[in-house]
């Protein structure tokens, strides 16, 4: 039973009840068993419905808690995953690194040579070194296109027959 109050006027003595039209500031000594009987049941169900809410809220609560706790956990496997693989990349990284300056040491890189077909690196690297005035034999010679398509770019690796000294006076002599 659902009790609706209004508020006749301006004043709070006035509240009255809209289904029984009682005034509240009399007293009333009027006593019904059955509707205290009545009264005590709905107010016993209600204790039992909130009661289940908060066995329900209990139990998501409970559950939440147990997925976040999941979650941390992998959270912390999948950091310390993380972790190694960042250190593994720094690693490949400075391997790249010094395999790219040793292959410096015994590589030459050569770009923007106009794109033509049916010509091996080899041959070129080759007639670029004769027309240096470099005696070098070349082991190997790739060509790669360029990310512009303005050219070709040659790596080839070289074993130079003379030294860097022996370069300088000859080519003082040719002079």
């Amino acid at each position: 039973m659902k009790i609706h109050f209004k508020k006749c006027q301006n004043t709070q003595s006035k509240w009255t009840c809209n289904e029984s039209k009682i005034k509240w500031n009399q007293k009333l000594d009027i006593y019904d068993s059955n509707k205290e009987k009545v009264k005590l049941e709905s107010l016993a169900t209600l204790v039992q419905y909130m009661s289940d809410k908060f066995e329900l809220l209990n139990f998501t609560v409970s559950k939440i808690l147990n997925k976040m706790k999941q979650i941390r956990e992998q959270n912390k496997i999948l950091y310390v995953k993380n972790e190694k693989l960042s250190t593994e990349a720094q690693i490949l990284h400075l391997k790249i690194n010094d395999l790219d300056h040793t292959t410096l040491d015994k590589a030459v890189e050569i770009i923007s040579i106009p794109i033509s077909s049916n010509e091996d690196g080899k041959t070129i690297v080759e007639e670029i070194s004769h027309k240096l005035n470099i005696k070098c034999d070349v082991k190997k010679a790739y060509q790669l296109s360029t990310h512009q398509n303005t050219g070709i770019k040659l790596i080839a690796w070289l074993t130079i027959m003379e030294t860097s000294k022996e370069r300088i006076i000859r080519n003082k002599q040719e002079k």
